[in-house]
């Protein structure tokens, strides 16, 4: 073999999801990319692969939340979209739950909501939460998922000029432009998806970013033990900052915890007499003592109210270090 024929080595070859090609036009036995996963897939790349690619499935908190938001929307029947080419010019309506696909395109989804105002369809997209604080109103990946719903519903043959996100949290609507730009985005992303599943290439984690902690796919993914084969090592998380509070448990049977004074004494006083004699098995309550200092210290000063019936614990003034002490200020039974 000539040195010209000698083909070149792995780490020459671009990785499949950064080849400068679009992926080809789906086939029947193709599986279509879910706008949803556009929207992973640009959030990081390995929760889409996990996902769409590899089945890998979990339930968390957000998505639970996700979930129930959707519900709320689903109040009663709403008229069905009609024929692209029946809509009438001047029709507005309100419809829910429609999907569409494309081969040519690669896409499929389920549409959450769609607003027709004068024969113009658009697509809204429901999230938790509350809207972002940045110029464009949301994040790429959720304004991408719009935008791949309104190119199917273009493929379809209605006409659509631009998307919407409302957040159920702050209950606010953010229209969504369908520039050249977020439309190539939409079709690079769908097409490096494709690409990616079809190589059988998992993308790295992502490289201790704030998106991982509230990912549902965390245990699965394992950022930070991949982090540490590779580097041996993985960053330090700073520790948390020092709380002004004391944790109090209290030990004594038939006590009460009352604030005294101002400068952060705590009162044991003994319940009346009744208490004992009710039918409950058990009496509990766990509080955090804010001192008016800001701090605490070790060192806890006892003082005695000159009665066996009450007790209080004063803390010093001059603290220099919180610390976590454990007093016999509550009662359990």
């Amino acid at each position: 073999m000539a040195p010209s024929d000698t083909p070149p080595s792995a780490e020459d070859l671009p990785s499949q999801g950064e080849l400068a090609l679009f992926a080809p036009p789906a086939t029947a036995e193709d599986a279509l990319v879910p706008a949803s996963m556009v929207n992973a897939w640009i959030y990081c790349p390995r929760l889409a692969v996990l996902e769409w690619g590899r089945g890998e499935k979990a339930r968390s908190v957000d998505l639970i939340a996700g979930l129930r938001a959707h519900q709320a929307t689903e109040s009663g029947p709403t008229p069905a979209l009609p024929d692209p080419m029946v809509l009438r010019e001047d029709q507005s309506l309100k419809t829910r739950k429609l999907s569409l696909s494309s081969e040519r395109l690669g896409l499929t989804a389920e549409l959450d909501l769609l607003d027709v105002e004068e024969g113009v369809v658009i697509p809204v997209e429901i999230k938790v939460g509350k809207r972002p604080s940045v110029d464009e109103g949301a994040y790429l990946p959720e304004r991408a998922q719009v935008c791949a719903q309104a190119l199917l519903l273009r493929e379809a043959g209605y006409t659509c000029l631009e998307g919407a996100l409302w957040f159920a949290e702050s209950r606010e609507r953010v229209t969504v432009d369908l520039t050249e730009a977020l439309v190539t985005a939409t079709l690079v992303a769908t097409s490096d998806l494709r690409l990616t599943v079809a190589s059988g290439r998992l993308p790295p984690p992502l490289d201790h970013s704030a998106k991982c902690p509230r990912c549902s796919l965390l245990p699965i993914c394992l950022p930070d033990e991949i982090a540490w084969f590779r580097k041996g090592s993985i960053a330090r998380t700073p520790p948390p900052p020092a709380s002004p509070a004391l944790p109090l448990y209290g030990q004594t049977p038939g006590a009460r915890i009352g604030k005294k004074d101002r400068g952060g004494s705590v009162c044991l006083d003994r319940m009346a007499a009744w208490l004992s004699s009710r039918p409950v098995p058990c009496y509990a309550a766990i509080g955090m003592l804010n001192t008016a200092s800001g701090a605490s210290h070790p060192s806890v000063a006892r003082h005695a109210d000159g009665g066996a019936s009450a007790r209080s614990f004063r803390l010093p003034t001059a603290f220099r270090r919180p610390v976590r002490r454990s007093l016999p200020c509550y009662a359990a039974r």
